[in-house]
């Protein structure tokens, strides 16, 4: 069964460290989390009695850690290597697996649950395109064989399977998203988008690539792209919370409709509450400082983790004495 790799948490993600690097928060003197971060999504599936295992490749390290009411959690420091990250709910199923590389640095990690609409959405619609394509069987053992690499933990065997599986059958939409995934997490960006526009002309109804297409976009501000795309795919069947707050960003990066960004801002952060800090850095680059903290002290008051509290509040203060500054310049 085909499991796409999560790109939407990659591409948000990489928003965020760019949202925290831009406004120049600093750790100052607070100890620095090693493994820290979110369970987001489906807002049915997530309910009070989560837990998280984190369990190392050889499946002797293991630790497993309550999720807070707002949805954060952190571990303990771990050896380097692959692990995964496994979502169990309160009647102990397991309801998401997720594969990282820990251990060095600290780590922020965010595990997206899938919205149940979205995938049922998924199972009762293909695109004319994907119904006239059959990938070859070759090309299937080859991307299994890289979703195996890749759930070990060795992304370069992984990235030289999805390239097989592509040299077999290019038209392979699922080898396409998840390549666009691989290339997200190493930071190559351009590719990825190459790979994920791809994947969404090829079929279009997979839920991934679309989204992660206009994430992608908003990445590298193509705002206006990134606006037109979404605003397609939010009139189309599938449900993805991620594609108001591309929507959010795209207006404000466009400077215009301020009011229906907030809205879409709000629809999102919802489900993922670190939107609002990525929209926060949109309205500090138009020139709406206020704004911008007006967001993250939103986000403080209802989602931030203990691992960077400090940082956000030192920047709301920096950016309050600013504008305090130009209110009352000195005589």
């Amino acid at each position: 069964m085909y499991q796409p790799v999560p790109l939407v948490a990659l591409v948000l993600f990489g928003l965020m460290q760019d949202a925290q690097s831009q406004t120049q928060l600093a750790m100052n003197e607070q100890k620095p989390c090693e493994i820290w971060g979110q369970v987001a999504g489906d807002t049915r599936r997530l309910q009070d009695g989560l837990d998280i295992e984190l369990v190392g490749r050889d499946k002797g390290a293991k630790q497993r850690v309550h999720v807070s009411s707002n949805g954060n959690f952190d571990f303990q420091p771990v050896a380097p290597g692959g692990y995964q990250f496994r979502v169990i709910d309160r009647t102990g199923t397991l309801i998401h697996e997720q594969t990282e590389s820990l251990g060095g640095k600290p780590t922020f990690v965010l595990l997206l649950i899938p919205d149940s609409r979205s995938e049922d959405s998924a199972r009762n619609t293909v695109s004319f395109a994907a119904l006239q394509h059959k990938a070859p069987s070759r090309a299937w053992d080859a991307f299994r064989a890289a979703q195996k690499a890749g759930s070990a933990g060795d992304t370069e065997k992984c990235i030289q399977r999805l390239n097989e599986a592509l040299s077999i059958d290019p038209d392979f939409a699922e080898a396409q998203s998840d390549l666009a995934a691989r290339y997200a997490k190493m930071g190559r960006i351009d590719e990825a988008l190459q790979h994920a526009e791809t994947a969404f002309r090829l079929n279009s109804a997979l839920p991934e690539a679309g989204c992660n297409f206009a994430l992608l976009l908003v990445s590298l501000k193509r705002y206006p792209e990134a606006e037109t795309v979404a605003r397609r795919l939010l009139n189309g069947p599938s449900y993805l919370p991620e594609l108001h707050g591309v929507l959010a960003i795209s207006l404000i990066g466009q400077r215009r409709n301020l009011d229906e960004a907030l809205d879409h801002l709000r629809q999102a952060a919802t489900e993922i509450p670190f939107i609002t800090l990525l929209a926060a850095r949109a309205l500090a680059e138009i020139g709406k400082p206020m704004l911008a903290v007006d967001q993250v002290k939103a986000y403080l008051q209802s989602s931030a983790h203990e691992c960077e509290r400090q940082e956000l509040e030192a920047w709301v203060s920096s950016v309050q004495s600013q504008l305090a500054s130009q209110s009352h310049p000195e005589e």
